[in-house]
């Protein structure tokens, strides 16, 4: 198994995405709002990632051979000039929401970053959704833990079991078609066994877990060779759901009063392998309509040059993207390594044990094969492929 392979893998089975957003045109900026950009799924970088001029174009842009309009032949200069000099400045998250201001729509592209575990009997697919504004703090990344049954013999037999989501601080988990059991009041014996656990955060799960019923199914969206699961986001705070669950109570009332008047809709994202620049067009036309724009992302393997792994990596006093802790700048805002869950005053991560997790939170059906096998990881989330070392290294933090 190549890195290859994984990359379809990821892309098999990585989940349609519905992103609840505020479409608002600036025209005097010809662009849209910078609250609508906040609700944009984007990459760490930014423009950064699609090679932009100190003119504000792309580098395919300045090949007239490319161009459709003679309009951004007058905006683009006569030399491309590369808008970022070094690494450090092109993924600046310290002062993330300037640059988002300044970031030209057509310039942004929508992004989703994957990791994978392997174990003989599941695929542990990790992705990570990044906003660069949240409405409390700048930085924003959430995302959700798709899990997949494996078929030895045939990955064409491999079929969905669940799901765990990041919420804010809380992991909203679900299951597919009954294939796994979630025990609502075993958890919160677990949660609340912990002595060493935060009471204020076991209040909050115990809390959202009422508002929230998350034993209920999940919905995913089956198709010729998988079944994808369906997704939602909040917008401002994105919170991430499975799609059809009730969110956040304060969120869902919101949601559903803009939604009435018209001041809230969505788009789609669909999953690719290469994605368009965001065209305001194509975000605005359906706005006020019973339609939804309908884009495709881009994934991302976490480890490549323009994921998130070389920018943590030997990362001992912080850089311009993280912290020394790990963290995004302003520290509020947690990368997927630090997704974690504690029982008896152990962490439990989705990024090095996404099978411990499963196995403390979901219960095999009969039909469904265990978590935890004997040959233990195949692969895990910091390694590129099989064999090879560790490319990123998180314990530390």
């Amino acid at each position: 198994m190549n890195k290859e392979y994984y990359k379809k893998i990821a892309l098999k089975w990585a989940p349609i995405h519905y992103q609840y957003i505020k479409l608002d045109y600036d025209k005097n900026m010809k662009d849209v709002s910078f609250e609508t950009k906040t609700d944009l799924l984007v990459p760490v970088n930014l423009d950064g990632y699609t090679n932009v001029c100190e003119c504000g174009c792309r580098f395919d842009e300045h090949n007239t051979n490319n161009l459709q309009s003679n309009d951004v032949t007058k905006n683009c200069c006569n030399e491309f000039i590369r808008k970022y000099k070094n690494k450090e400045e092109e993924w600046d998250t310290r002062d993330i929401r300037n640059r988002l201001k300044k970031a030209k729509i057509k310039n942004l592209v929508p992004v989703v970053y994957y990791s994978i575990a392997t174990t003989s009997n599941h695929f542990f697919i990790l992705y990570s959704f990044y906003h660069a504004n949240d409405e409390k703090h700048p930085n924003d990344m959430e995302g959700c833990l798709v899990i997949i049954e494996r078929d030895k013999e045939n990955d064409e037999n491999n079929r969905l079991v669940g799901m765990m989501t990041v919420a804010h601080l809380y992991f909203p988990r679900y299951v597919y078609k009954n294939r796994l059991k979630f025990d609502k009041e075993s958890f919160l014996d677990i949660i609340t066994s912990d002595k060493n656990a935060d009471k204020k955060r076991i209040k909050q799960i115990k809390k959202r877990l009422n508002i929230l019923g998350t034993q209920g199914n999940m919905e995913a969206d089956d198709e010729n060779d998988t079944t994808r699961a369906l997704t939602q986001q909040e917008t401002q705070g994105h919170g991430l759901y499975a799609l059809g669950e009730n969110l956040v109570f304060p969120f869902n009332i919101i949601r559903k009063i803009k939604t009435l008047f018209g001041k809230l809709d969505f788009v789609v994202y669909y999953p690719g392998t290469y994605a368009k620049p965001y065209d305001v067009y194509d975000l605005i036309r359906y706005k006020g309509m019973p339609h939804y724009s309908s884009l495709y992302y881009e994934l991302v393997d976490i480890h490549d040059e323009q994921g998130l792994c070389h920018r943590i990596s030997n990362n001992v006093n912080g850089n311009s993207t993280f912290n020394e802790n790990g963290k995004f700048h302003g520290n509020s805002a947690s990368p997927p390594w630090l997704w974690v869950e504690k029982k008896d005053g152990k962490e439990l991560t989705f990024w090095n044990e996404p099978a411990e997790l499963a196995d403390l939170y979901f219960e095999p059906s009969d039909s469904t094969k265990p978590f935890i096998d004997n040959d233990g990881y195949k692969k895990t989330m910091s390694q590129n492929e099989d064999g090879h070392e560790h490319v990123c290294d998180f314990q530390k933090y």
